[in-house]
């Protein structure tokens, strides 16, 4: 029964009219963070773009500056636009952490999540989400978090709605994760 349903499935295949499509898994280097994503092309000549989330717990630390420079420039070849401001991190952090020497933090990537979608025609979407790790020497400290000493600290960007993402590169709100 199994082997019918198989053979019929490509019999199926086999009589459709569909287009070649065309995938392709590429590795590169993001701020010296090996990554990996897919490339598709599809039937109806719209494109895709994802890099799902693994771990990079050798990620060479960049300040700030550096972090919002080459997401920047990421980002931005893939989907013509700038989506970070050094200030709008900054001011982000700053509603948490201590206001010491924020300028001079070094942040390391951890994961990186992307996806993009870009139609023959119209506007692409962009999913993305980044797990980053702020070094230890940076001596930065949560606000009111003063009863215990700091090991690791670690802050997420991200858009996406993507429960499965979020979950998988720890992003969660409390909330959800009391859920």
């Amino acid at each position: 029964m199994a082997d019918e349903l198989v053979s019929q499935q490509y019999e199926d295949l086999a009589a459709s009219d569909s287009a070649t499509q065309m995938r392709i898994t590429v590795g590169f280097k993001l701020l010296n963070v090996s990554l990996y994503g897919t490339l598709e092309s599809h039937a109806d000549d719209s494109k895709e773009l994802l890099i799902m989330p693994s771990m990079n717990y050798d990620a060479e630390p960049f300040t700030l500056v550096e972090l919002v420079d080459g997401l920047n420039s990421f980002l931005k070849g893939i989907t013509g636009k700038e989506w970070f401001t050094k200030d709008g991190i900054l001011n982000s952090l700053k509603k948490f952490l201590n206001e010491t020497n924020l300028d001079s933090l070094k942040i390391s990537i951890q994961q990186v999540f992307l996806h993009v979608k870009k139609p023959k025609s119209g506007e692409s979407t962009t999913e993305y989400a980044f797990s980053l790790k702020i070094s230890k020497d940076s001596n930065a400290a949560p606000k009111d978090f003063t009863f215990a000493s700091i090991d690791s600290l670690a802050f997420g960007i991200w858009n996406t709605n993507n429960v499965r993402i979020l979950s998988n590169m720890d992003l969660l709100s409390i909330k959800q994760l009391l859920e």
